[in-house]
């Protein structure tokens, strides 16, 4: 998915810049800004959906979901619209305001969802959008934003939902398939991706892989290039070049670095390349930019 918003405004001010920019990828936001326990534990495990926002924006509020253990996942108004029950897999919506026109309509992302919503823009466009239908409970924040602020309202208004009960994960929980013939290595990632609320589906050889790509609706899958029966590469080639698979995102896992692999990899179609051995907590950061993507 392209995390560019269309037709976005003027570039922001100094402060608002400042205020937006996205962190590194290690920055504990946890820690940084000493947030209550009770906050923590409310959003932890909670999916987000992430409307309308520019690039670096998303960002920024992807790196402080992923550090308090919630998942965020990038859509937009036009996407919301054509499939109108979609926001009900999640527990809270947080839509940018700046992608609607003057006179244009909120649409699913905030009129007519029961999702608890944050809506986020200038003085001006919250006056403009956020005073019609309100079937769910809703907040506003005010750009430039603070990201104790953005957590803080989010938590206020999953405590107002008093949404106890929690949505049909069947739509919105993402699946990552684990293709790799090493036990220890699919069980090791399977177990980091579940504490990220991603459904692991593990093949242990090429063949399974093929066939859990086009019987699994996966978003993703992780890839050895050294398997029975099918190679890595020929998976790959399958999967990307298939009519119902084409989508998937693909990230080669495997211990050959040679610069012919690597180009092979990327020629067939590869989104990401990790070469073996490998930091988990870094791949499983790898494997969740693809699924925003």
């Amino acid at each position: 998915m392209n995390e560019d918003k269309p037709g976005a405004d003027a570039p922001l001010s100094n402060q608002a810049e400042e205020s937006m920019r996205p962190r590194a990828s290690n920055t504990n936001w946890a820690n940084k800004l000493e947030l209550p326990q009770a906050l923590l534990d409310r959003l932890a495990g909670k999916h987000f959906a992430l409307v309308d926002f520019e690039s670096a924006e998303l960002t920024t509020i992807a790196a402080m979901l992923d550090e308090i253990g919630a998942f965020g996942r990038a859509l937009d108004n036009q996407r919301l619209r054509a499939q109108p029950s979609l926001l009900s897999s999640f527990d809270l919506c947080v839509c940018d305001l700046s992608a609607l026109p003057p006179t244009g309509k909120l649409g699913v992302a905030a009129d007519a969802t029961t999702t608890p919503t944050l809506l986020v823009g200038s003085l001006d466009e919250i006056l403009g959008h956020g005073v019609k239908n309100q079937q769910a409970p809703r907040d506003f924040l005010v750009k430039p934003w603070h990201p104790h602020d953005l957590l803080l309202r989010c938590f206020h208004l999953l405590q107002a939902s008093g949404s106890a009960a929690s949505p049909d994960r069947s739509m919105v929980e993402p699946t990552v398939i684990i293709a790799d013939d090493d036990a220890t290595t699919t069980t090791l990632i399977a177990a980091l991706l579940r504490k990220h609320q991603v459904k692991a589906v593990i093949a242990r050889d090429g063949g399974e892989a093929i066939h859990a790509a086009q019987n699994s609706q996966a978003q993703a899958m992780v890839l050895d290039v050294n398997m029975p029966k099918v190679n890595g590469f020929e998976v790959l080639q399958s999967v990307k070049h298939g009519r119902t698979t084409g989508a998937i995102k693909v990230a080669m896992l495997t211990s050959r670095q040679q610069e012919t692999d690597v180009v092979r990899a990327f020629g067939l179609g590869a989104d990401d390349y990790v070469v073996k051995p490998f930091n988990p907590l870094e791949l499983v950061s790898r494997v969740k930019r693809l699924l925003r993507n």
